[in-house]
């Protein structure tokens, strides 16, 4: 990785293109790693739809997830796709959203900016699961991946695989599409056809 037992991971703005073009839901995120494990994650949105500012972090050994001060000891390991649940995903799924719908289905999809708040949400059940199309490097996820870890979520790669930081090509590019949050709704995900977004 970089050399050190510790690293530090930041995006100041993660969502930056909504951030422009006015969308709500983009946020700071700050993570850490401790041999390239997330250890720690802090997601703070400043301007959200409905909620206000909305922070949600954690870190190895609390015992829960912090939102906005409150620690939620809910956990996401046994949540399902279905009709009661949101799958968030960016706000490109704004413009093919049949297609999205279908790829989220039987739950609902939920566009929204910035991936690390995506991510975020879903570990305080927000969402059953959180998905990115195109590629991410570690400053966009770390943050979301520790949280998700402290709820019992998982994040994976275009393949099914765990999503890891043990070199400096991995922090660049971590995966060309990622998915977090509970691990079955995630495995069902990754086999769809996500490509047809793009078509």
């Amino acid at each position: 990785m970089t050399g050190a037992e510790y690293c530090w991971v930041v995006d100041p703005n993660d969502g930056t293109r909504d951030f422009l073009r006015g969308f709500r839901g983009t946020a700071l995120s700050v993570g850490l790693l401790r041999g390239a494990e997330p250890v720690l994650g802090v997601v703070h949105a400043p301007v959200t739809n409905g909620r206000g500012p909305d922070c949600i972090a954690w870190c190895e050994g609390l015992a829960g997830i912090s939102r906005n001060g409150q620690i939620l000891k809910s956990s996401i390991s046994t949540l399902q796709l279905g009709a009661d649940s949101n799958v968030l995903v960016s706000t490109g799924a704004l413009a093919r959203p049949e297609v999205n719908a279908a790829l989220c289905a039987p739950s609902v999809c939920l566009p929204m900016p910035s991936i690390a708040y995506r991510l975020a949400t879903v570990a305080v059940g927000d969402g059953v699961a959180a998905v990115s199309v195109v590629p991410v490097s570690a400053h966009d996820v770390v943050a979301g991946h520790a949280i998700l870890r402290g709820a019992g979520g998982v994040l994976i790669n275009q393949s099914g695989e765990p999503i890891t930081y043990d070199s400096v090509a991995k922090l660049s590019k971590v995966s060309s599409r990622c998915f977090g949050g509970a691990p079955q709704a995630c495995t069902v995900l990754v086999d769809r056809d996500w490509s047809q977004v793009f078509a």
